[in-house]
């Protein structure tokens, strides 16, 4: 949750420092003019919760403007997300890994492939998916549906890359901030992994379906002069990923109204390949 004061945010979280030493290191290391992030201005502690103070950026969140306005900064949209993939990632070994990155901008897996593979996996001690599979038991999470999806993403994966690049993981909506019609703040990275840019593109068109996302994005690519190998086996592919751990997740919240909608819209995704 968050709190007004002045021009400045407050911040609060129960349990991970982590994730506030994470936006802080994003704010140092990647923002620029191209890419604004707001600035951390202080982290600390209350008792056992997390605070952290960061400068409050204008405007409104993408979720609270009018339809005109979204439309008209869809094109601000997908420069800002280019801007974000063009970052550079350092020397070799700097910045190492792949996946989701920590505090200290080191990811944990050694390959993008792997990364999408352990979404089948139990999440460490602590963490939000720690024995998870008890689900498929006490829960409304489908192992046949679990599988098969599963199964769909390791034959889509071999057209996936090892490259790396900087990827938002959570981009769009309630997470870009506008006003006067331009683009005012990125915010929170918590999700934010080095893989494949199209992930990015996967997520806007995964969670709204209905703005075209892959071919706008596919159409500035090559006003670019740029080809995308695979483009569309590439966003499917991560799309089913972000099908998996939808359905993780909201089998864990008990949510079945939207567990329900995430299987019936990745099948729907995947129709013209289960014929």
């Amino acid at each position: 949750m968050a709190a007004r004061v002045r021009r400045q945010w407050i911040s609060f979280n129960p349990t991970m420092l982590v994730n506030f030493e994470k936006q802080a290191y994003v704010e140092e290391n990647f923002a620029s003019p191209a890419i604004p992030v707001p600035r951390q201005l202080h982290r600390g502690c209350l008792g056992d919760i997390y605070f952290a103070i960061t400068e409050k950026a204008p405007g409104q969140n993408l979720l609270q403007i009018s339809r005109s306005e979204y439309l008209a900064l869809i094109p601000a949209q997908i420069e800002l997300l280019d801007a974000i993939h063009q970052v550079s990632l350092g020397a070799p070994g700097e910045r190492s890994g792949y996946g989701i990155f920590d505090g200290n901008g080191i990811a944990s897996s050694l390959s993008w492939r792997a990364h999408l593979e352990s979404v089948k996996e139990e999440g460490p001690t602590g963490d939000f998916f720690e024995n998870w599979h008890e689900l498929f038991k006490t829960s409304f999470l489908e192992r046949e549906v679990f599988d098969r999806l599963f199964s769909e993403m390791m034959q889509l994966i071999s057209y996936c890359p090892e490259e790396r690049f900087l990827v938002h993981g959570n981009y769009g909506f309630g997470n870009l901030l506008a006003q006067d019609g331009r683009i005012t703040a990125v915010l929170d990275w918590m999700n934010a992994r080095y893989g494949d840019f199209l992930y990015d593109i996967a997520w806007l068109d995964f969670w709204s379906p209905k703005d075209g996302w892959p071919e706008r994005f596919q159409k500035y690519y090559r006003s670019m002069g740029r080809e995308v190998p695979f483009y569309s086996e590439r966003v499917l592919c991560y799309q089913t990923y972000m099908a998996l751990d939808a359905l993780k997740f909201y089998a864990k919240g008990g949510n079945k109204e939207a567990y329900q909608w995430a299987s019936d819209h990745i099948f729907a995704l995947l129709q013209d390949r289960l014929l």
